[in-house]
Order: C-alpha cells, then sequence, then structure tokens
C-alpha cells in the first residue's frame, strides 16, 4: 500500500513539474499568432498555478509517502520525531555520519 502511494505521489508531482516547466516557458520559445495569444494569455496563468498547487501537495504527499515507507507505517509519518530523523537517517544512508534521539526507533 505505501510503495503505491509513493509511486502515484511521484508520478502526479513529476507530471506537473513538467507541466509547470513547459508551460512556463511556452511563450518563450514558441511564437504566438495574434488570435491564439489572447486564448493563452486566459488560460495559462490558470494552467501554472494548478500545476504548482498540484505540484506542492504531491511533494508533500511524496515525502509523507517516503516518511511512511522509511519507518514502516504510515501513522508514524505524521509523527513529529519521525519526520525529523528521516532527513538525518537518509543523511546515514548515504555515509554521513548522524546522530538522532529517535533515531534508534527508526531501525
Amino acid at each position: 500500500m505505501l510503495e503505491a502511494g509513493l509511486v502515484g505521489s511521484r508520478l502526479v508531482h513529476l507530471t506537473c513539474a513538467i507541466i509547470l516547466f513547459g508551460s512556463a516557458f511556452f511563450c518563450l520559445y514558441s511564437p504566438l499568432a495574434d488570435g491564439r495569444s489572447e486564448f493563452l494569455a486566459r488560460r495559462l496563468p490558470a494552467v501554472l498555478l494548478a500545476a504548482a498547487l498540484c505540484s506542492l501537495l504531491s511533494g508533500l504527499a511524496w515525502f509523507l509517502f517516503t516518511v511512511g515507507n522509511m519507518s514502516g507505517t504510515l501513522a508514524v509519518a505524521f509523527d513529529t520525531g519521525a519526520l525529523w530523523c528521516c532527513p538525518i537517517r537518509a543523511l546515514d544512508v548515504c555515509g554521513l555520519p548522524a546522530s538522532c534521539r529517535c533515531f534508534s526507533s527508526l531501525r
């Protein structure tokens, strides 16, 4: 279950990030015709706002599913101790020494 949420949140996050990047730079690399520029001028801010909000929320969901996957359950992902120890544990996995008071409870 956690893996499905992790994959789903990554998919939504990366999709929104690609839409956000592409629509933000669309006016720079695509010459617009006179008739289309008014239509895009009305639609583009809404697309940018929706993609930015969706990217922010899916990034938060991605982080929570990652913490839940590292700790074992999704309920522990909302524990503040687990949220603070997750980046420290990630540094420890990368080979950087780190210490945390609740680090032993996550292993």
